[in-house]
């Protein structure tokens, strides 16, 4: 009998669903919590952004200037690319399209650094890093 009870048991279990892939993490609203420039911190003020992942892969956005911003957004190569169309680095840099490569993503912090879209982002030498967080944690 304890082996029939065994069997049933394992039989009964099922396997659960595939984990949450990266956009699970990213559809939140975040907020710039610091900017480094070469390992330095950034003295730019940054408190007024914030950007709103959506799951209809649409933004809507602060920028650092406090106007609002909206567009459309994408995952590429494996989910570790976050492409943003339409968003406030695009308008200020003059450029169409902001690449930024995900470098840590947690349940409270987000950690990206911009590779692609705009020359005067990231222009020479300097390695930019932007650290967002959740607004609501």
């Amino acid at each position: 009998m304890r082996y029939l009870l065994v069997f049933i048991v394992l039989v009964g279990c099922t396997v659960s669903e595939e984990a949450p892939g990266t956009e699970f993490f990213l559809f939140k609203e975040w907020k710039l919590e610091k900017v480094t420039v070469n390992g330095q911190l950034s003295t730019e003020p940054i408190e007024n952004y914030r950007i709103e992942l959506k799951e209809d892969f649409t933004f809507t956005e602060t920028g650092v200037d406090g106007e609002k911003y909206s567009g459309i957004w994408s995952l590429r190569n494996n989910s570790t690319i976050v492409e943003l169309n339409g968003t406030y680095w695009s308008i200020a840099l003059e450029c169409e399209q902001v690449e930024f490569l995900i470098v840590d993503l947690q349940l409270r912090e987000l950690v990206v650094r911009p590779i692609k879209g705009c020359d005067k982002l990231g222009a020479g030498n300097l390695d930019i890093i932007f650290y967002l967080v959740p607004v609501k944690q």
